[in-house]
């Protein structure tokens, strides 16, 4: 239950691409991934508990949209997406935004990390 990488660079301001691979054989609806990176601020365990009861929306909640930077689609087992984003211009190197999975329970599990601004 964790990302394979933990820890991303960048700058403010650079565009990111980046590839979810679930490696895992889990329904979606069983055992589904995504990878939501956070803006600068918002607390990771409240928007994973907010997510829980947004299973009509892939456990992303529409309520907290503007909590979100970027955000792949729920994968089941063998599924990939790719995104592509900016990170945020305007934050001052050093900056850390927390990235989780919002299924139920992957947080608590390990399912996140930090995109650092250098």
């Amino acid at each position: 239950m964790r990302f394979d990488m933990t820890r991303i660079e960048a700058a403010a301001g650079e565009v990111l691409r980046l590839t979810l691979a679930h490696r895992g054989t889990g329904s979606k609806e069983a055992m589904g991934h995504n990878w939501v990176l956070l803006r600068a601020g918002v607390d990771a365990t409240a928007y994973a508990n907010a997510a829980v009861r947004a299973r009509a929306t892939e456990y992303l909640p529409p309520d907290r949209a503007g909590d979100v930077i970027a955000a792949t689609r729920l994968l089941g087992g063998g599924g990939r997406d790719s995104i592509v984003f900016t990170v945020p211009a305007d934050l001052p190197a050093g900056t850390e935004l927390v990235y989780l999975c919002t299924f139920p329970a992957h947080l608590q599990l390990g399912m996140r990390g930090v995109l650092v601004v250098k």
